[in-house]
């Protein structure tokens, strides 16, 4: 029930081991391969870095790190790149995940949404 879940969501969320410096992702769902045209086996062991592009934001980028390690929490919005380098604009949220309190952040999980043409942003709904 759970993994039909996340891949039956309709935003792309992805979950990265958080106890290495790169943060290698470990986990993508259905809608995260759809939105950036890399497969689950082409992006598990990546970065999310392998997103950012000349267009993608510094300033927020920056401040994805700085939020991270002060508060464990991040929403922003910038430029990514799909796997054919065609830009869109995404607005995610990163969260750490304790196995128990106290006892640090293990991974990072993402919920991405491409808002380049969004029916919500966009007025449609």
């Amino acid at each position: 029930l759970y993994e039909r879940a996340m891949d039956g969501a309709n935003v792309g969320i992805t979950i990265a081991d958080a106890n290495r410096s790169d943060m290698p992702l470990i986990y993508v769902n259905a809608a995260f391969e759809r939105m950036t045209g890399y497969s689950k086996e082409e992006a598990l062991g990546e970065t999310p870095k392998m997103l950012q592009g000349e267009e993608t934001s510094e300033h927020v980028t920056d401040k994805l790190s700085e939020d991270l390690s002060e508060d464990g929490h991040f929403i922003g919005e910038t430029t990514n790149y799909r796997k054919d380098g065609e830009p869109y604009s995404v607005r995610w949220s990163i969260d750490g995940i304790e196995p128990s309190e106290g006892s640090g952040v293990t991974h990072w999980v993402s919920i991405q949404r491409d808002m380049t043409n969004d029916a919500l942003t966009n007025g449609f709904l």
